[in-house]
């Protein structure tokens, strides 16, 4: 009998975060859902500010909105396989250190677009924040 996984495909890793080189979170959420979910990751252990800094970051798709969520979370390098020329001007400007694969000019999204103006983190946050459902 044939396991019902087997027919199912395996979605890709989205994100993955390194501390020393070794693999402590990974998601497999789309959109900016594994953001959220990091989020709550490093809030149920004791990672304190200094210790984020150490950490590094590997997402598949970075906007202006996820480059918020990845400066508010303390993060301060990483790796995008996409990045938007948005999300690159809010990473230079909080001297976040970065590479990627390839740079686009937008990425088609709606928040993207909502958030094209918008350079505080937190007030992006609050935005997303009612985007998502208002969800913690």
């Amino acid at each position: 009998m044939k396991d019902v996984n087997d027919t199912k495909e395996k979605s890709e890793i989205t994100l993955k975060l390194y501390e020393k080189g070794n693999l402590i979170f990974s998601s497999r959420g789309k959109w900016l859902h594994p953001l959220f979910e990091l989020e709550e990751y490093l809030s149920t252990r004791d990672f304190q500010p200094e210790r984020r800094a150490g950490f590094f970051l590997e997402d598949k798709i970075v906007g202006r909105a996820a480059a918020h969520l990845i400066i508010r979370l303390g993060i301060k390098r990483l790796h995008a396989g996409i990045l938007s020329s948005l999300g690159k001007e809010a990473l230079d400007e909080f001297e976040i250190s970065y590479s990627y694969d390839t740079l686009v000019e937008k990425i088609i999204c709606k928040t993207e677009r909502l958030l094209s103006s918008v350079k505080d983190p937190e007030e992006s946050y609050k935005i997303i924040r009612e985007l998502r459902g208002g969800k913690e």
